[in-house]
């Protein structure tokens, strides 16, 4: 509950900082607003150095680490070296933004990702079925253990699962509508001409249901 509530929070401040609340609260630049930013900045820069030790003292590997969250990958993907040797080469701030996007911009989206992967399996019960014969041949669980967390290696055996994430993804994606900006003139594949400063918005939803793809 306590978890539950402090990201709630997070929310709430995310939202502050530059979202739909700024007008409600009469947030300017100086004031709640920046007040906003800091606070966010302090709780994630405070994990961030808290997990950095934690790593250090342990040196603490991507496969087999029970206590493994996104945090620990966001810190050492790609830097398998430098956990060895102690040293993480990516600094604080990219690490900060990464995790500020899946709490502010992520949580959302991330939260109706699974809704629909569980509402498709369970109008399929011959997948479901698949699914969870293929969790209990990989991801049996020894004694009297209730719970535990699975490493990387564990989940890559999993077919099923996977290929029906994907499809979910692909059917109900969690942002069906995405836009890009061009910096330059350019042409796309097909022969478009775009002009500089031009915005392309495309449907992740439509073209998730083309036959040609």
């Amino acid at each position: 509950m306590m978890l539950w509530r402090r990201l709630r929070f997070i929310g709430v401040l995310s939202h502050m900082a530059f979202g739909s609340y700024r007008n409600g609260f009469k947030l300017e630049r100086g004031g709640r607003w920046k007040k906003a930013w800091e606070i966010i900045d302090h709780f994630l820069y405070q994990r961030i150095s808290r997990k950095r030790e934690l790593l250090s003292e342990s040196k603490i590997q991507i496969e087999g680490e029970d206590h493994f969250d996104l945090l620990t990958y966001n810190l050492v993907e790609d830097d398998d070296k430098g956990v060895e040797k102690g040293v993480f080469r990516k600094s604080d701030k990219i690490v900060r933004d990464m995790a500020f996007n899946l709490l502010a911009a992520g949580s959302d989206t991330v939260a109706s990702g699974p809704v629909w992967f569980l509402w498709l399996v369970s109008t399929h019960p011959l997948v479901e079925m698949k699914i969870l014969e293929e969790i209990k041949a990989n991801l049996s669980v020894e004694g009297e253990e209730k719970w535990r967390f699975f490493n990387f290696k564990e989940l890559s055996k999993l077919v099923h699962p996977h290929a029906a994430i994907c499809e979910a993804l692909r059917l109900y994606p969690p942002v069906p509508f995405e836009h890009k900006d061009s910096i330059e003139s350019d042409i796309l594949p097909r022969g478009h001409h775009i002009g500089r400063n031009t915005r392309i918005v495309y449907s992740l939803y439509s073209m998730g249901r083309m036959k040609e793809t």
